[in-house]
C-alpha cells in the first residue's frame, strides 16, 4: 500500500514539474549566467529528488533537457536503454541526444551526465544520514554548460565542425549511460574531432581560477589545448598522472579522443551540501568560454 501512494505522489509530483515547465525553464532573454543558474536551480531542487537512475525523478531531468534543447532549436531525442542489475530490479534509462550538423566532415562531442544519487545509496559519503543529496555541481553544473553550449551554437548556426550533445544517465550506478551510448549506431555515423566531457565544473577556486584538464593517453597531443586557458581567464592544470576516472575514461578505452575538464573534488562531494548556493556561476562563466575556444581549435 505504501508504494501505491508513493507512485501516486510521484505521479502527481512530475505532472506538476511538467506544468511549470515552461515557466521555470531558461529564456533567451535571460543572461548566460542567469540561464545556467536557472538550470542548476531546477536539476538540484529538492522537488528533483536527487535524480537517481531510472527514477521518476531522474525522468522530469529528462523531459527538462528535451525542452530546453527544443527552445534552443535543436531536435533532442532519448536513447532509451535498460540497465539489468543482479539482485536488484532492472531500471529503464534514456540518454539524451542532440545534432547539431554543419555539413562538416567531422564532429565535437559534448557531454555530461545528469542523474546523481537520489537519497544517497552506497556512494554516499554523507555522514549525517539518509537525505536528498542535490548535485549541483556533480553535475547539473557540466549539464548547465552543455545547455549553454547547444543555445549559443544552434542561434549562431555556424562552426567548424558538426556538434553532437549527449547527457548520459545511470552514470552514478556503473557509467551504464556512456556503454550504451559507444553501441548505439549514432556513434558509427560521424568522424569524432573530439568528445569533450563535463564533469563536475561547478566549484571553480576563485584565486586559483584552475581548471583541471584530462586527456586520453593515446592521444597525448590535446594536453595542447591548455594554451587556450589563458584567453578565457583559466589556468589549465593538465591530469599528467591520470588522476580523473569518469565517463571520459569509457571514451577513452573505446579509442576516441576524449578530454575532461573539471574544477575538482570538493568537501560536499556525494553529499547532501552540494547545492546550487555554492556554484560559483562567474567561474562557469569563464569556463563556457574555454569551451568555445575549444570548439574552434
Amino acid at each position: 500500500m505504501k508504494q501505491f501512494f508513493r507512485l501516486i505522489f510521484l505521479s502527481m509530483l512530475l505532472a506538476a514539474c511538467r506544468g511549470s515547465e515552461s515557466a521555470r525553464i531558461s529564456t533567451p532573454d535571460d543572461s548566460v549566467r542567469e540561464r545556467m543558474q536557472k538550470d542548476i536551480e531546477f536539476l538540484a531542487s529538492p522537488d528533483m529528488g536527487g535524480r537517481p537512475a531510472g527514477s521518476e525523478y531522474e525522468k522530469m531531468a529528462s523531459s527538462y533537457l528535451k525542452a530546453s534543447l527544443k527552445q534552443a532549436g535543436l531536435k533532442p531525442k532519448g536513447l532509451p536503454f535498460r540497465v539489468e542489475r543482479e539482485g536488484e530490479a532492472a531500471l529503464d534509462c534514456e540518454n539524451i541526444f542532440a545534432f547539431l550538423d554543419h555539413k562538416a566532415d567531422s564532429t565535437i562531442l559534448i557531454s555530461a551526465h545528469y542523474d546523481h544519487l537520489g537519497l544517497g545509496s552506497g556512494k554516499s559519503l554523507e555522514i549525517r544520514g539518509e537525505g536528498i543529496h542535490p548535485g549541483a555541481d556533480d553535475n547539473a553544473s557540466g549539464v548547465a554548460i552543455l545547455l549553454e553550449l547547444a543555445r549559443a551554437m544552434a542561434r549562431e548556426k555556424k562552426g567548424k565542425y558538426n556538434v553532437a550533445f549527449v547527457a548520459f544517465s545511470a552514470h552514478e550506478i556503473g557509467r551504464y549511460g556512456v556503454q550504451d551510448f559507444l553501441k548505439n549506431p549514432l556513434l558509427n555515423q560521424q568522424k569524432w574531432k573530439l568528445c569533450l566531457n563535463l564533469d563536475m565544473v561547478g566549484r571553480l577556486n576563485e584565486r586559483s581560477n584552475t581548471l583541471k584538464l584530462s586527456v586520453c593517453q593515446q592521444f597525448p597531443g590535446l594536453f595542447r589545448l591548455e594554451n587556450l586557458g589563458t584567453e578565457a581567464g583559466l589556468k589549465i592544470r593538465p591530469d599528467l598522472e591520470g588522476e580523473v576516472e569518469n565517463d571520459y575514461s569509457i571514451l577513452c578505452e573505446a579509442g576516441l579522443p576524449a578530454i575532461s575538464l573539471t574544477t575538482g573534488i570538493h568537501d560536499d562531494y556525494h553529499r547532501r551540501g552540494d547545492t546550487p548556493a555554492k556554484i560559483n556561476y562567474a567561474g562557469m562563466e569563464k569556463i563556457l568560454g574555454y569551451c568555445r575556444l575549444i570548439m574552434g581549435f
